[in-house]
């Protein structure tokens, strides 16, 4: 459920809906007038208020391009967290969204602050409760979500306004769910990381089998909407809808075409080999084991040299009089949606379109380096998995349902114009409403880092402190920080790091596996 008020000014929309209302009755637009009516009771999203840091961009394609809805809301938060004040940014989203909605979206954005805080416990209550909504609540499909269903889906696809519905996370978001949840676990010591990891890697083929069958779904439906407007005299080939979302989606293409789809996020198998390998210095036969998940990680990222020189060291035995420290940075922030806005051309009305289009924020690090404390290099940190270019690649193979959503939006609107015209200038005050509530869909997982970094090193037992430096691109340091080891045991390491600020923890307890 939305968290945001209405824009809607219920006077003014009150007495033009009773005007129209005491008229109309037996009007075609009676189920508009009603739903609209509905609309009011409904907690619709927030007025597109532009703050300074997010002033609308004019588009090369001449459109405009700004923050609203979901992604406007949770500005502060973000802020907070850019400005290093983790503390502060837990306690506003608390506030501002988990005590209000404690959806899938909640869920997910207060366990990964709350990691930012160090405190994995609340981190874990946090994705148990989103997966357990996931398993109690999301049961239907895409298509299913956006086409039919409850009656806010209904009311939602009517109205325009994408925010009224359920938000179950877009597939890649499930698999992270479960990524950050035994990334968790393992802050805790706990070996139950293993098996949350192990459940991504089988939730991930289930979600590309599911996406598929859904994008096939959505081109039927598509043919649909189109043969139905055939059938009453309607002729939808002139306007083009293909190629304006390959315009305004095409910005993004050669980036997310770097992968082959939005399923190939290794860091299921990488933690997995990552438990196996703790589980090795136990049992030496599990040292195999631990190879084949670093090997089933490579093939979904050849080129990560962190998970080639853990494969490579899997086949031979652990160095005596050492400890392994396992090293997780998770840098900057994964792409979130800004609303493009532009007026479509249909048999020379012109129509006001909204589209959520995912922009990418870089970080502004270009390297890592693990170091003693005193300033020797022990490892550089390498990519494990491209969040970035993993949503960018889920968006491109999503304009069928971009498509799909823009075809019925805009039937609507034309041939809703075209009614409320007859009706002068009361039309014209329900069609601005109309067009004023009716906003796409902003919500992702924004607390989400661009990418996942990692270093494996056999450290001395003697070291009880390591140093996490970032670089820019001209050597600079951006980021230093030190954290503490527990010299009785194995290690896990997490980093979080926002620009120039970086959030670092290990696990609280000794993990299981023991030292030799």
């Amino acid at each position: 459920m939305s968290l945001l008020k209405s824009k809607v000014t219920p006077l003014c929309l009150s007495t033009a809906l009773i005007a129209i209302s005491s008229t109309a009755l037996a009007n075609p637009l009676s189920g508009l007038i009603n739903n609209l009516n509905q609309l009011q009771s409904q907690p619709a999203q927030k007025e597109e208020v532009k703050p300074e840091a997010q002033q609308a961009q004019v588009t090369a394609e001449g459109g405009e391009k700004y923050a609203a809805g979901y992604s406007q809301a949770f500005y502060p938060v973000k802020e907070q967290l850019k400005s290093g004040a983790s503390e502060q940014a837990l306690k506003t989203h608390k506030e501002a969204f988990l005590d209000k909605d404690a959806s899938f979206l909640s869920q997910v954005e207060h366990g990964v602050v709350a990691l930012d805080t160090k405190n994995p416990e609340v981190a874990i209550e946090a994705f148990a409760k989103a997966e357990r909504i996931l398993g109690e609540e999301y049961a239907g499909s895409k298509i299913g979500s956006m086409l039919a269903g409850s009656s806010k889906n209904i009311l939602s696809m009517i109205t325009g306004a994408g925010e009224l519905t359920d938000y179950p996370g877009e597939s890649f978001e499930r698999i992270l769910m479960l990524n950050y949840k035994s990334i968790a676990y393992m802050l805790q010591g706990e070996r139950k990381a293993y098996n949350v990891a192990r459940r991504s890697i089988d939730w991930q083929n289930i979600e590309r089998d599911r996406f598929r069958a859904e994008v096939q779904a959505a081109k039927e439906e598509l043919e649909k909407q189109v043969a139905e407007q055939e059938e009453k005299g309607n002729d939808l080939t002139g306007f083009g809808f293909t190629d304006t979302m390959n315009k305004y989606y095409g910005e993004t293409k050669k980036q997310a075409t770097q992968l082959p789809s939005a399923y190939v996020n290794p860091f299921g198998f990488y933690m997995t080999g990552m438990v196996q390998e703790f589980d090795s210095y136990d049992d030496r036969s599990l040292r195999d084991n631990a190879r084949i998940s670093y090997k089933k990680a490579l093939e979904l990222n050849p080129k990560s040299k962190v998970i080639q020189a853990a494969a490579a060291a899997m086949k031979k035995a652990p160095r005596k009089g050492r400890r392994l420290v396992h090293v997780v940075v998770a840098d900057g922030f994964a792409p979130e949606k800004r609303t493009v806005r532009f007026d479509y051309n249909v048999g020379g009305v012109m129509l006001p379109v909204k589209i959520p289009v995912y922009e990418a924020e870089t970080s502004p690090i270009y390297r890592f380096e693990i170091q003693t404390v005193s300033g020797k290099r022990l490892s550089r940190v390498y990519p494990v998995a491209d969040i970035n270019s993993i949503a960018l690649r889920h968006q491109y193979d999503s304009l069928p349902f971009q498509q799909l959503n823009m075809t019925v939006s805009v039937i609507r609107s034309y041939f809703e114009n075209r009614a409320l015209n007859k009706l002068g200038f009361i039309g014209k005050m329900v069609s601005d409403k109309r067009q004023e509530v009716a906003n796409p869909d902003m919500r992702s997982w924004i607390s989400l880092p661009e990418k996942f970094l990692a270093a494996r090193l056999e450290v001395p037992k003697n070291l009880d402190r390591i140093r996490i430096k970032g670089y820019d691109k001209r050597g600079r340091t951006l980021v230093n920080e030190v954290v503490k080891l527990n010299k009785q045991s194995h290690n896990f390491v997490y980093a979080r790091n926002i620009g120039k600020t970086m959030k670092v923890s290990s696990n609280t307890n000794k993990l299981w596996a023991p030292v030799r």
